[in-house]
């Protein structure tokens, strides 16, 4: 269960969790962190994900990460 609280990019629980269209998972501030050229690559499987100036468009609250912690 360990990899379902662990954000991938900082390797602690996830803090404040944002997931991505493809299910995945992580930090939000790890993910501001690692937007290039208004899209992110999401780590694990690779789908790109649109995003506007500093934030991801594509982005939600994930709601059951923090009752997994």
């Amino acid at each position: 269960m360990d990899s379902f609280v662990q954000c991938h990019y900082c390797k602690k629980n996830l803090t404040n969790p944002l997931e991505l269209v493809c299910r995945h998972s992580y930090c939000s501030d790890c993910l501001t962190k690692e937007i290039q050229h208004d899209k992110i690559v999401c780590p694990i499987c690779g789908t790109e994900h649109t995003a506007l100036g500093s934030s991801l468009s594509s982005a939600s609250s994930d709601k059951l990460a923090p009752y997994l912690i």
